[in-house]
């Protein structure tokens, strides 16, 4: 592995920890608190938003690495898009949330 590679992983794994950490200091108070975002997103949300952006990232992230362009469907909706993965992540638990996270980092490490 590149010494590039290296760093990215290393601070993919150090940053992945620190949200790690984070999440489990959280009270279950916590996860229905505001997470200051401009919508009424919860703590919850936003970690429900994490989990579902990074494993949309990744086939990105593939077709880059294999030099395709990507191209958005002329239909798509930020908010339409999130406001649907936010929906998914509500009937969720943290724990299988968590488990998303950890899917789409092991994903995400294989493909670097």
């Amino acid at each position: 592995m590149s010494e590039r590679k290296a760093n990215l992983r290393a601070g993919l794994e150090r940053d992945r920890q620190f949200l790690l950490d984070a999440v489990s200091a959280l009270s279950e108070e916590d996860l229905t608190r505001s997470c200051g975002h401009a919508s009424d997103w919860t703590v919850k949300d936003l970690i429900g938003h994490i989990a579902y952006a990074e494993g949309s990232m990744i086939p990105l992230a593939q077709g880059g690495a294999a030099g395709e362009a990507h191209k958005q469907p002329p239909d798509f909706d930020i908010d339409r898009w999130n406001d649907g993965r936010i929906r998914r992540a509500r009937s969720q638990t943290v724990p299988q949330l968590l488990e998303r996270l950890a899917t789409s980092r092991e994903q995400l490490l294989a493909l670097l």
